[in-house]
């Protein structure tokens, strides 16, 4: 007895096949074996583009990571200019040194 899905009872008759055409377990076959490849290849498609959007994201993520470093590091040496104008320089030149350090917060916050 062969299996049921193959709808013969006998593994000879199943592999020899039917009306002298394809055997009906090789039609079977085929038939799974393009919708395999049919399913692999959407699916490898909507891999790749979930893959390539994943890559976009991470390096999104650098530029703004970067773009913040390099703002930080302005920043920092603003605050570095204003303190140097505060101690060294004078009082006189305070308002400069504000406006310095609020430049840094604005680079900071945006």
């Amino acid at each position: 007895m062969g299996p049921r899905w193959m709808g013969h009872s006998d593994w000879g008759v199943a592999l020899a096949g039917e009306g002298g055409g394809m055997p009906r377990v090789w039609r079977i076959w085929a038939r799974v074996s393009v919708m395999e490849a049919m399913r692999w290849r959407w699916m490898s498609r909507f891999r790749s583009s979930w893959v390539r959007a994943r890559e976009v994201l991470v390096r999104g993520e650098r530029g703004v990571a970067v773009l913040g470093w390099r703002l930080g590091m302005v920043g920092v040496a603003w605050v570095g200019v204003a303190w140097v104008d505060v101690a060294w320089v004078g009082v006189a030149r305070v308002g400069f040194a504000w406006a310095m350090l609020l430049c840094w917060i604005f680079c900071l916050v945006v």
